[in-house]
């Protein structure tokens, strides 16, 4: 994602809520641009659901270290377990 400008993304362009930019109609009117068309339709998707999913994986990066606590913790209880049989 570092070769695309996020300003570029973040001011997305008028022409993506045109009815005309689908991929099936700009291949009708001009067949070379359409792999670029669908491009530029998946890049912004992309984006879209990267943005949505960051807060996300913020939240699960900041659980990392707990969670390697408790599995630190599991294991010890149950070797003291098995050791105690």
């Amino acid at each position: 994602m570092k070769s695309v400008n996020k300003i570029n993304l973040n001011n997305k362009l008028i022409i993506y809520s045109i009815d005309i930019f689908q991929v099936k109609v700009i291949a009708e009117k001009v067949p070379a641009a359409q792999d670029l068309c669908a491009w530029c339709i998946a890049i912004e998707e992309y984006y879209d659901a990267k943005k949505r999913l960051e807060p996300m994986q913020q939240q699960i990066d900041s659980l990392k270290p707990q969670m390697k606590v408790a599995a630190q913790n599991f294991r010890a209880s149950k070797k003291a377990f098995i050791e105690g049989l």
